[in-house]
């Protein structure tokens, strides 16, 4: 088998587990919203980045996008094309900067990298994780806050 069509299985690979992953982090998601507190395709992405090369980033990309695409169409919403394509762009971002902070402390990346990097990368970002949830649950209050606000002003609530 040649190495490019190793190199697009792999990436097909990826981009199916993140889809499947991404599926079950929806059951988590705040209603009405596509913010889940469980996001196990961050750490799939990631690990694929580190384990098979930024490559990997394609495959993320459009995973992600496909499944926000229909999470957010569901919710009827008129921006749903560009909001899950930047919303795809994001995931496969943060991949290819883990992949870069990999890199850039432990080693490079696409190479199989060892057990020990791995333990080392995983606990100095550790302590990140969870700012990033509490950053989306902090635009998710906010967000409805504001079209409670307007709905009141509207005179829609509160009567």
């Amino acid at each position: 088998m040649s190495s490019h069509y190793k190199s697009a299985i792999e990436i097909l690979g990826v981009g199916a587990l993140y889809f499947a992953l991404a599926q079950f982090g929806f059951i988590f998601a705040l209603p009405t919203s596509n913010i889940s507190l469980v996001w196990l395709p961050s750490g799939l992405a990631m690990a694929a980045v580190v384990l098979i090369g930024y490559r990997a980033a394609g495959g993320i990309l459009l995973a992600a996008f496909l499944a926000n695409y229909y999470v957010i169409a569901d919710a009827a919403a008129p921006t749903s094309l560009p909001t899950a394509l930047a919303v795809g762009m994001g995931n496969a971002g943060e991949s290819l900067l883990a992949g870069a902070l990999f890199s850039r402390f432990l080693g490079p990346v696409g190479l199989g990298a060892k057990g020990s990097q791995v333990r080392r990368f995983v606990c100095r970002l550790g302590i990140y994780s969870p700012s990033s949830a509490l950053g989306g649950l902090a635009v998710d209050r906010r967000q409805r806050d504001s079209a409670r606000d307007s709905a009141k002003h509207d005179g829609l609530v509160g009567r």
